[in-house]
């Protein structure tokens, strides 16, 4: 069954508002290697990167460098208010 124009201008207006877009660059064969490695764990490849993120950062929170005191103190605000929503929605 073909997708509807309808139905494909949805899904480009749920993107454009509730989605941001990251972009990898990788060493050649490596997209494919990670591809192999999500499909093995039942995952999209957008799955494991944001997983492996958020997997890396909760391991890695309260370990700040020196320079987060350099930080404007608004900027530390919005940096730790992104570092905890990543380690609240982390699985423990």
């Amino acid at each position: 069954m073909a997708v509807s124009e309808a139905q494909k201008l949805a899904v480009e207006k749920y993107r454009r508002e509730k989605r941001d877009q990251l972009a990898v660059d990788v060493p050649k064969g490596k997209r494919d290697a990670y591809k192999m490695i999500a499909a093995e764990k039942g995952l999209s490849l957008s799955q494991l990167i944001q997983n492996s993120v958020e997997s890396f950062a909760g391991l890695h929170v309260g370990e700040l460098p020196e320079e987060f005191n350099q930080l404007p103190v608004d900027a530390q605000k919005h940096l730790m208010k992104f570092l905890k929503s990543i380690n609240e929605n982390t699985p423990h």
